[in-house]
């Protein structure tokens, strides 16, 4: 805490930011002194880019695969369930194995414009490592390999765009190849 009266010029901007980033809720802070009186923080939250179950139920991780919450139930739906998979262990701040299907998925997540992830119900995630994307309209779109999910990103992002307004038209759409391949109904 501060208190007053508080000496700008003894406050370090390092330190400061050092102990916002201690605070699971912060992702990343930056702290600049300018002259004469004036401290400027820049704060980026974590974001929930999915949630997966748990042995305790369900967890809500952001872009890096760190668990932001654990509970029984998923409350807020506001972002897709990775399902296919169970964490056997982890607890709040603990980060998922960032060679793991799991972080890369969280990672195509975070990159995704926010907008995209929004369409995005479900991520299922095969034994064999690859992963299929469900639209909130019910569109699969066939991802692939997750270890090839980064060079995916802007492909996805522009393709669910484009069969959104368009879904009652779309049976499914395949990111496996160089180009999309979509799927229209009869």
């Amino acid at each position: 805490g501060l208190q007053e009266p508080f000496n700008l010029l003894a406050a370090d901007p390092d330190t400061i930011a050092s102990r916002l980033t201690g605070d699971l809720r912060i992702e990343s802070a930056v702290v600049a002194r300018s002259f004469p009186a004036t401290l400027t923080i820049n704060i980026r939250e974590r974001r929930t880019v999915a949630y997966v179950r748990h042995k305790l139920g369900f967890v809500k991780l952001d872009g890096k695969g760190v668990i932001l919450t654990v509970g029984k139930t998923v409350r807020d739906a506001k972002a897709p369930i990775i399902s296919g998979v169970v964490l056997p262990e982890g607890y709040i701040g603990d980060a998922v194995p960032s060679d793991s299907p799991v972080a890369r998925i969280t990672a195509f997540l975070a990159q995704l414009d926010p907008w995209t992830s929004g369409q995005l119900s479900e991520i299922q995630l095969a034994a064999d490592g690859t992963a299929q994307a469900i639209t909130l309209e019910g569109v699969p779109l066939k991802l692939g390999n997750t270890a090839q999910l980064a060079e995916k990103v802007g492909l996805a992002d522009t393709v669910v765009r484009q069969i959104v307004p368009i879904s009652h038209q779309v049976s499914a759409v395949d990111l496996t190849f160089s180009r999309p391949y979509i799927t229209v109904k009869k």
